[in-house]
């Protein structure tokens, strides 16, 4: 696909878990296409290696997007610096990995909490937004602001030994197909991006505590892992106006692999 710099520049985006792995990428992009871009993440800082862009980086550090107060007060400093926001990625997740066939419950409580907790509160954050601030949007019906999860091919089937991790992103997908249903003619485009294997740190991770996540490599069609860039051009083209007419849709991006 080609990402024109034209659209981008000098709109406004928030990305969740925006410091590394897909995230990381996302905001990257954006700033080389000269947007704003506000991230929320759990970590103390954000490494854009020395990376000359055009854009405007605005970082929240140790934002914890399970609580509402949390992202309540971290949009209304959004609002506050940009006089709009365009587009939410919903990026911010874990997966835990259980030696035992159940998973303990607080595995369950802090993956829910994030996966989906977290998508609800900033989900819900920016929609209230154009509710409030923006009732005109829309109103062409050109569409005005678009919403990017972030779910899994977890998204669209059950995986062994992830059961939590499973439903959480199924809910993710839920909360996508229902948002865009309720926000179309408010001018709000929702689609969830459903990542297969990708090379990020969430699952360099996971390949120690699973080995055989090698072994389900092999049978991706394409040979190997995607990258965070590759998800990442998805991602822009999701938030940009060439998918205009795209709405409560899942993208998987799995190397061929169902």
């Amino acid at each position: 696909m080609t990402i024109t710099q034209d659209y981008y520049a000098g709109r406004v985006y928030v990305v969740t878990g925006g410091a590394s792995g897909i995230g990381l990428a996302v905001t990257r992009m954006l700033l080389k296409l000269s947007a704003t871009v506000h991230v929320l993440d759990v970590s103390k800082e954000i490494y854009l290696d020395g990376e000359e862009h055009t854009g405007k980086l605005y970082f929240y550090p140790e934002t914890d997007i399970t609580s509402r107060e949390s992202v309540s007060k971290v949009f209304k400093r959004i609002i506050e610096t940009s006089s709009a926001i365009d587009g939410v990625v919903n990026n911010a997740g874990i997966s835990l990995f259980s030696p035992t066939l159940i998973e303990p419950d607080d595995h369950y409580n802090k993956i829910m909490s994030i996966n989906v907790g977290g998508v609800w509160n900033v989900g819900t954050a920016y929609l209230q937004y154009v509710l409030d601030n923006y009732p005109h949007i829309g109103a062409d019906g050109k569409g005005g602001g678009s919403m990017v999860n972030i779910g899994s091919s977890a998204s669209v089937q059950g995986l062994p030994k992830i059961a939590v991790y499973c439903a959480s992103k199924h809910a993710v997908l839920g909360l996508t197909r229902s948002w865009a249903r309720d926000f179309a003619g408010k001018g709000v485009r929702v689609n969830c991006v459903a990542p297969g294997f990708t090379d990020t740190p969430l699952f360099r991770a996971g390949r120690k505590d699973l080995p055989e996540i090698d072994e389900h490599i092999k049978a991706v069609p394409l040979g190997r892992p995607g990258t965070p860039d590759e998800i990442a051009e998805m991602v822009l083209f999701l938030l940009g106006n060439a998918s205009s007419y795209v709405t409560g849709q899942v993208l998987p991006i799995n190397g061929g692999l169902h």
